[in-house]
């Protein structure tokens, strides 16, 4: 879908339409505002029929039209211009004054294309991922679910089997709530003002871990926690997305058999987690982007295509919303290769301030 709101600050008078010739939306340009004196329902009606490429309208001016979206057949039509070689209106106008040429228009309109359409595809994406993840989980709590009520139908209840079952249903029903949360802070940051409350951040941690269990499992990947922490922070709502994004990111790019540890260490005044994993190397020249939102490095592309580039960007912006919170990102020494992609023990070290009962 083709929101017409995204040319509000286009330059150059604009129209959409179907392939068919039906009317979407038209706007005027905020560089290159139409002429006083075009008679608009006749400059309208020939728009709608043009083909593609550069033409010259009835009043005199030139249009050009092109594919904007080749999926939903949509034409984005570019007019009331003077365009050397194409328009016939000669003089000065009060709201048009500029002769423009082709080959500039044609390059500000495919640069511009392409930027929504890249745009539209980062959007899609994110969708896309998200679903797939959603109903992943959700296809695990329906089998979960199968196997528990087949266990009852069958009056083969056993309490220290099914108790699992049942354990298990509950911390996959947490990642399904915290993988909507992290929806939530993407679609509306405004969400991040909201009060804070007080959190046992070590429980925090815990919760995900367990939640996050099976998912590393399944990717041949171990979780241990090790430290302690008995302090509390001052914390957001939404403050368990934090755990999630630092330990699935590391189960996301962590090599089969390869342990994740998250080692709490707590001092006077704040509390230091630090998550060890194998990670993809990162380029000293990569090291200040990596918490750019959408930007991933070659050897983390390399690894794998299951990434947006959103997920340190959102994290460091979460942690550093609370007192005294830091995010630092590191790398070991040594190099691994594994299938053509160099790895290195890989540090993320997140810092929060405690409360000072």
């Amino acid at each position: 879908m083709i929101e017409e709101e995204y040319f509000l600050g286009f330059p150059f008078p604009w129209l959409l339409r179907s392939s068919e010739g039906l009317f979407i939306a038209q706007g005027n340009g905020t560089l290159f505002p139409l002429s006083s004196n075009m008679e608009m329902d006749k400059e309208v009606s020939y728009l709608l029929t043009i083909e593609y490429g550069w033409t010259k309208s009835p009043s005199g001016y030139a249009a050009y039209v092109t594919s904007l979206s080749a999926e939903e057949r949509i034409l984005l039509v570019i007019f009331g211009l003077k365009v050397a070689g194409i328009s016939s209106i000669r003089g000065p106008e009060k709201t048009l004054s500029i002769r423009l040429e082709k080959q500039d228009i044609e390059k500000y309109v495919k640069r511009t294309i392409e930027a929504l359409r890249q745009s539209k595809e980062k959007l899609n994406l994110i969708m896309r991922t998200n679903i797939h993840e959603i109903r992943s989980i959700n296809s695990d709590i329906y089998n979960a679910i199968y196997r528990l009520r087949g266990n009852i139908e069958q009056t083969d209840y056993s309490k220290d089997r099914d108790f699992q079952i049942i354990r298990n249903i509950e911390e996959l029903s947490k990642v399904l709530r915290t993988r909507t949360d992290v929806l939530d802070v993407l679609s509306n940051p405004a969400l991040l003002q909201a009060s804070k409350n007080s959190i046992p951040i070590y429980r925090a941690f815990d919760r995900i871990v367990r939640s996050l269990n099976q998912t590393a499992i399944s990717e041949g990947v171990n979780l241990f926690m090790s430290g302690s922490s008995m302090g509390r922070i001052m914390g957001i709502p939404l403050f368990d997305v934090i755990p999630y994004l630092v330990i699935q990111n590391a189960i996301k790019y962590a090599p089969m058999e390869s342990d994740i540890e998250i080692n709490f260490a707590e001092f006077d005044h704040n509390v230091v987690i630090k998550i060890s994993s194998e990670g993809p190397l990162v380029e000293d020249s990569e090291l200040e982007r990596i918490f750019i939102l959408g930007y991933r490095g070659k050897h983390a592309r390399n690894a794998t295509t299951d990434g947006l580039g959103f997920g340190m960007y959102l994290l460091r912006q979460l942690v550093e919303f609370h007192d005294g919170g830091t995010i630092k990102f590191s790398q070991g020494n040594h190099v691994r290769m594994i299938r053509d992609t160099p790895y290195k023990e890989t540090f993320v070290v997140l810092t929060v301030d405690l409360i000072n009962d």
